[in-house]
Formats: structure tokens, sequence, C-alpha cells
């Protein structure tokens, strides 16, 4: 038996669902989705929930799943004095462009 499949069991996990599909960038070759999956127990108690983002491509005329980034809580970047517009030393802050590409602050 697969380690993590081991684990889910071992946890009482009896399903998985979506909770959350939300497409948030699109082009005629390349989707950006935003998602949350919750894993629960057969009594209904939830296990645990992950937020991921997909990224999906076509690629000679087939759609896939080109990556998948995950974390199973959120991490927030320390402020300084409270503005949310000034890190702390040593974090960035990636700004999406009109032209769909990355800027880091």
């Amino acid at each position: 038996m697969n380690g993590t499949y081991k684990t889910l069991r071992e946890s009482g996990w009896d399903h998985t669902s979506w909770t959350r599909r939300r497409i948030i960038r699109i082009s005629d070759s390349k989707v950006h989705i935003d998602t949350e999956l919750t894993r629960y127990r057969k009594d209904g108690t939830i296990i645990a929930s992950m937020e991921s983002l997909y990224i999906v491509t076509k690629e000679a005329r087939r759609w896939g799943i080109k990556l998948r980034s995950s974390f199973d809580r959120v991490i927030t970047a320390p402020v300084i004095g409270g503005n949310r517009n000034r890190l702390a030393r040593g974090w960035t802050v990636a700004r999406l462009l009109p032209n769909g590409h990355s800027a880091f602050a």
C-alpha cells in the first residue's frame, strides 16, 4: 500500500471532495484554476483542507495539467507597522501585470 494512502486511511479518511474550483485566468491555451479540496471522515467531520493552484495548458490539441502548487494552510508574510503594502525584509509580493506576467514588489 502506498504511504500516502496508508496515512489517509490511518487518519480515518473516507472521501475527498472539491469545496472550491474557480477559474482566475483563461486564454485559448492556458487556464489558472484556484481550488480547495476537503478530506472527510465517514461521519462527515473534516480532517483537512488544501488550497491549490492548477495551471492547465493545451498542447498539441490536448488539455492537461502542467503544474499544481498546494498548501494545506495559508502562510502570511509579516508586515511592518500594520501596513500590508510594507512587508518585512526578505519577503516579496508578486503582482500580476495586465499582460499576464508577474512582477515582484
